[in-house]
């Protein structure tokens, strides 16, 4: 069974910075935690946090013939 989970996503761009980069702050609309983020690998691990499933979870892995 499936289980819709939405985040909010903000993102700050500075692009005009020595070395352009971004930062942001992600919301678990669900439960309405929060936290501030500065890297695809602190979102990933939020959103893992939130919803039990990480990346090495044998049911997060697509088979290249179910997509």
């Amino acid at each position: 069974m499936r289980t819709v989970v939405t985040f909010i996503l903000r993102l700050w761009v500075d692009a005009q910075a020595q070395q352009p980069g971004w930062e942001g702050q992600v919301e678990c609309v669900r439960d309405g935690a929060r936290t501030h983020v500065c890297s695809a690998e602190d979102l990933v691990r939020f959103i893992e946090a939130e919803t039990g499933v990480s990346r090495e979870h044998p049911h997060s892995q697509h088979k290249e013939n179910e997509r």
